[in-house]
């Protein structure tokens, strides 16, 4: 198998994780705004699992990345894995802006709208992260 294709499911499998603990983070603060005012201690809980949960996703791709870098060699890599990463990458993202609609909720103060949105945007670079190093591979 081409080397390139470790960084490619490693991203793959970074960026679908990363979205979807996201959404699981959105989601447990949407039903905290229903039932009424979002508290520090609960934005810190928030922050602490998403963090957690990011790293367990990310032994996986990290190890892929790794065994890639072993196997890598000068020879010509197939363009497809770029692009499948790239795509997912996108479609992450998308994913990850489309929740903003949660900034619009009755029940937000400023101080959980800037949680909300530093959290979304360090979402954005952790899973930004793979696809640059699936980048970097394949120019190597």
């Amino acid at each position: 198998m081409d080397p390139i294709w470790y960084f490619a499911i490693a991203s793959i499998i970074a960026v679908i994780g990363i979205v979807i603990v996201f959404g699981q983070l959105s989601n447990k603060l949407e039903d905290q705004l229903n039932q009424g005012e979002v508290s520090s201690d609960f934005t810190q809980r928030l922050t602490t699992q998403l963090l957690i949960r990011v790293t367990i996703i990310e032994i996986v791709p990290i190890l892929l990345i790794v065994f890639g870098f072993i196997q890598l060699t000068g020879t010509e890599s197939s363009v497809i894995p770029l692009v499948l990463t790239l795509v997912v990458f996108a479609v992450g993202l998308i994913r990850l802006f489309s929740k903003r609609d949660l900034l619009k909720h009755s029940n937000i103060d400023q101080r959980t709208k800037v949680f909300y949105q530093s959290t979304q945007k360090t979402a954005m670079m952790l899973a930004a992260s793979f696809p640059i190093v699936t980048i970097v591979a394949f120019m190597m």
